[in-house]
């Protein structure tokens, strides 16, 4: 699909969707009543178009990509203008840009204040640039400057493939005017059926002056009337206001979809795959713990459900540890790694976009921050929400935004993935739960005034699973748990004075390594523990698998279906693969919290019970090797005095070093105000 949303006609694919297989014991989870969906746009290797309105990104027929031109700190005396200018930007070759083209530019300042206008490239030195002036009175400020082509003319049309259009079929699609057309005007989207001529299915005018015309809004048009004739769909937009001069405006339509019954027997199962982040394992009463922090997790998951013991995160950052998940490879095969504006390797697939493949409707709800869709979070997910706030969001309003697409979406095949930072820093819960844990002794290491700080955590816990409670009676109230595997985890965990760390990011210690994972739904085990160590990358392919699907591109980790059939002990032996990529930590000493520096990235190996370490030194690599069935606190570091025990751990590491050397970092051009800001929030930015 193009990105300039030219007025020409675009043809569009129609796609019919495979059905999912079932599989050996545990089945395939067992079917329900829901809809099959029919996408009307390519779903193919190349990724779709995507638009954003609020903090909501969608895959869309046709956008109008931002293209980063600059993001700098300008001076500008009181009370006067301030006059930007800027070359063209990178991803747009200076042959495109001739004097005159339009565009529409716009910058965002520290306040996060936007101003856009319609502008042309000019000429200076034989080069093409762009000129802005920005408001009075602003002073010195963080500026970011973007823009976008507008349309060549005032409408635009795409129109599908010839289709049959099943009975009892009906349309669903979603429309918006991007925010920086919101003072243009209206604008008329209408939908009709062609065949030897034209016929109007529907029509709408949007006016982005009003509260409702300022959002994405999904609609659903019956097909009866042309149930087993064969046409195509042309969806089209019209602003009344583009001959004037000056004026543009920026509609689009996020995935049109036909959907129909599914026929008995042969509907693929829903999935629901939960994030806590900062959530360490042995701070819930499943994984023994000795305060009541999570006692939903532990009736409506664990004990109704599989729980693994030993589950080893991939790193000890958001970033890392979530593209893991989505890819089942490790960071230094996917790419996301250190700072906050790398980006994913682009022939990575993510687990999202296989579920698309296959006829999932796929959302995700996310706090943002470190997940951002500019790195690559995004691909895959026709909706994918990035809580923008500069502060830590409530987990609350993420339910509730899951709770209203799951009444749109919930009938049909669905993978929805929620993310949520209420067990993240800064430990603030509601004062209900404040003083609900005074477990300071529990943490001896930890000096005065940081010695609160595991309660605070545990109330945070504690909250986060009274909102569980209450977002799952809804969704089981609404149906949407049948037929549904759930999967509860978290990326990372939180270091509390262990090995003298506080927080996470520099500390690779089990206190942060270690994760839970629980796994829930129709087929699986109820009430099974098991032992055997595994990792976050073995999430996809377990997913995948569990729903009939086969991974069309394996990582490193592995479906853990056979642990579920008790057909895996020989992993006990399996290396599992952790990388530290941050350059400082907050360390705890007898008197305050001080941060220490270090040098990335820290690579640890796990093979059963035993845990090697490997940080680069001064004259080469640094060692600390532990039982961790003996010394599950890490405290005596057993390779100065028995290295040889560890001589087979430090072959695997040397050569998993040596692969990383050969991974280059993907970089974009600049983070964005909103994520920037949110980063600083979660104190991941000084």
């Amino acid at each position: 699909m193009t990105g300039r949303g030219r007025g020409h006609t675009r043809r569009l694919v129609a796609v019919v969707l495979g059905i999912l297989c079932t599989g050996a014991a545990p089945a395939a989870i067992a079917p329900q009543p829901t809809e099959v969906v029919r996408p009307l746009f390519p779903l193919g290797p190349r990724p779709p178009a995507t638009a954003r309105v609020g903090d909501e990104l969608r895959a869309v027929l046709g956008a109008y990509p931002a293209h980063a031109v600059f993001a700098r700190t300008h001076e500008a005396p009181s009370g006067d203008g301030l006059l930007a200018t800027a070359g063209a930007p990178r991803d747009v070759p200076e042959r495109h840009l001739p004097a005159g083209t339009p565009a529409v530019a716009w910058l965002t300042w520290a306040t996060g204040e936007t101003r856009p206008v319609r502008t042309e490239f000019g000429q200076r030195l034989g080069h093409p640039f762009l000129q802005l002036d920005a408001p009075a009175g602003i002073g010195a400020t963080r500026l970011t400057m973007r823009m976008r082509f507008p349309p060549d003319g005032p409408s635009t049309r795409y129109e599908s493939t010839p289709s049959t259009i099943p009975p009892d079929a009906t349309l669903e699609f979603g429309l918006a005017i991007l925010p920086q057309a919101w003072g243009q005007g209206p604008v008329r989207f209408s939908i009709e059926a062609c065949a030897q001529t034209c016929e109007r299915l529907w029509s709408r005018e949007i006016d982005p002056s009003t509260e409702t015309g300022r959002g994405w809004l999904d609609q659903r048009v019956a097909l009866a009337e042309l149930a087993g004739r064969r046409v195509r769909l042309a969806f089209e937009t019209e602003h009344p206001g583009a001959g004037e001069p000056g004026a543009f405006t920026f509609p689009v339509w996020s995935r049109p979809a036909i959907l129909t019954p599914a026929p008995p027997g042969d509907r693929p199962a829903r999935i629901l795959l939960l994030s806590a982040d900062t959530l360490r394992a042995d701070h819930l009463p499943s994984y023994g713990y000795p305060h009541d922090t999570a006692p939903f997790l532990d009736e409506a998951i664990a004990q109704q459900g599989v729980l693994f013991e030993s589950c080893n995160s991939s790193a000890t950052t958001t970033g890392p540890a979530h593209m893991t998940l989505f890819t089942g490879t490790l960071p230094s095969v996917h790419g996301i790694k250190q700072g906050y504006s790398t980006r994913a390797a682009p022939d990575r697939t993510t687990l999202a976009e296989v579920l698309r493949d296959a006829g999932y409707a796929t959302a995700a709800i996310t706090d943002g921050g470190p997940l951002g869709a500019h790195r690559g979070f995004a691909r895959g997910f026709d909706t994918y929400v990035e809580n923008q706030k500069s502060e830590r969001s409530d987990v609350a309003e993420t339910f509730a935004r899951a709770r209203a697409w799951l009444d749109a979406h919930g009938q049909q095949p669905f993978f929805l993935f929620l993310h949520t930072f209420q067990v993240h820093a800064p430990y603030d819960p509601p004062p209900a739960y404040a003083g609900r844990f005074e477990n300071a002794a529990d943490y001896p290491d930890l000096p005065p005034e940081l010695r609160r700080t595991p309660a605070l955590y545990d109330g945070e816990i504690r909250y986060l699973d009274d909102q569980l409670r209450a977002f799952f009676g809804d969704l089981e109230a609404r149906g949407h748990l049948e037929n549904t595997l759930v999967a509860f985890l978290s990326d990372h965990g939180e270091a509390f004075g262990e090995q003298g760390w506080y927080g996470h990011g520099a500390p690779v210690g089990q206190a942060v390594l270690g994760v839970p994972l629980l796994l829930r739904g129709p087929g699986l085990p109820s009430g099974r523990r098991i032992e055997t160590p595994v990792g976050l990358a073995d999430v996809r392919p377990t997913l995948l698998d569990l729903v009939g699907l086969v991974d069309p591109q394996p990582g490193s980790g592995r479906s853990l279906r056979p642990l579920l059939q008790e057909a895996g002990r020989d992993w006990q032996h399996r290396p599992l693969f952790s990388e530290s990529w941050m350059e400082k930590g907050v360390a705890v000493d007898a008197r305050a919290a001080v941060d220490r520096a270090v040098t990335p990235p820290a690579f640890v190996v796990r093979v059963g019970d035993r845990k090697l370490v490997r940080r680069p030194g001064p004259t080469g690599p640094h060692w600390a090797y532990y039982d961790l069935r003996a010394d599950p606190d890490e405290r005596n570091d057993r390779y100065p005095t028995t290295p040889e025990e560890a001589a087979d751990l430090v072959g695997l590491l040397e050569a998993y070093a040596r692969g990383d050397a050969s991974v280059p970092d993907r970089d974009v051009e600049a983070l964005d105000p909103a994520v920037e800001r949110k980063l600083r929030a979660l104190g991941y930015l000084d």
